[in-house]
């Protein structure tokens, strides 16, 4: 159970390393402690500890398991969309490992459709990305709108912004640039210091993280200012 809580946490740490990469903001006993915390999920059992681990420890400049690459591809579901993207996301953080894609091309295409909700799509378009497959922006885009009217929680509406930063140039994704505002409002602030959602650090990290992303794909400033970037990063 421990290390279980312990790589959520450490997942926000890596998720707003994409973001705001923090390693040199930390003291190397701290990069030690977390390196630790990322290795207690070795050996590895399942494809989401194995990605979060993987993820962590690149972005620490730490090595990965020698057998990362081996299990990924023992342990993908080629039809299973989320199962694909944590093994790409695995894979493409490690650089050198290919895994077999020419199912999931199929698999994922078909995930995305009219009826898919917002955690399929993200899935699906992560996936993707890190095959570097090519995205139907345009399908997509009249797709996760019919999925936000669905469900506009806040975590889809944060999905929503790393989704919409995958599509291409053409693609008008203003609206989810305009969004990162009407986000960011809905954090709790705590002792004028702390910004956070109630549902907890991890879809914080995630808000950090799309809207830098969102940023970037419009050319656009950050939506979200310096202070409150750091108040959810604090």
């Amino acid at each position: 159970m421990a290390k279980g809580i312990g790589l959520l946490l450490l997942l926000a740490f890596a998720i707003t390393g994409h973001a705001l990469r923090p390693i040199s903001t930390l003291t190397l006993e701290d990069q030690a402690r977390l390196r630790a915390v990322f290795e207690q999920a070795q050996p590895f059992t399942d494809l989401a500890h194995a990605h979060y681990s993987i993820l962590g420890l690149t972005l620490l400049s730490a090595p990965a398991p020698k057998d990362a690459c081996t299990f990924l591809k023992a342990k993908v579901d080629v039809s299973n969309v989320q199962s694909l993207y944590h093994a790409t996301s695995a894979a493409k953080a490690l650089g050198n490992c290919q895994l077999n894609a020419a199912k999931a091309k199929q698999t994922l295409n078909t995930a995305l459709n009219e009826s898919a909700d917002v955690p399929t799509l993200f899935y699906a378009v992560s996936a993707l990305d890190s095959l570097k497959f090519p995205i139907n922006s345009a399908d997509v885009a009249k797709f996760l709108k019919a999925a936000l009217k669905k469900d506009d929680s806040l975590l889809s509406q944060i999905y929503g912004l790393y989704i919409a930063s995958k599509l291409s140039a053409e693609t008008d994704v203003t609206e989810y640039l305009n969004s990162v505002e009407d986000i960011a409002a809905q954090a709790d602030e705590i002792d004028d210091l702390y910004l956070q959602f109630e549902a907890g650090i991890l879809p914080s990290a995630m808000f950090i993280d799309g809207s830098v992303k969102i940023s970037e794909k419009t050319n656009k400033k950050p939506a979200l200012t310096e202070v409150s970037t750091f108040k959810f990063n604090h």
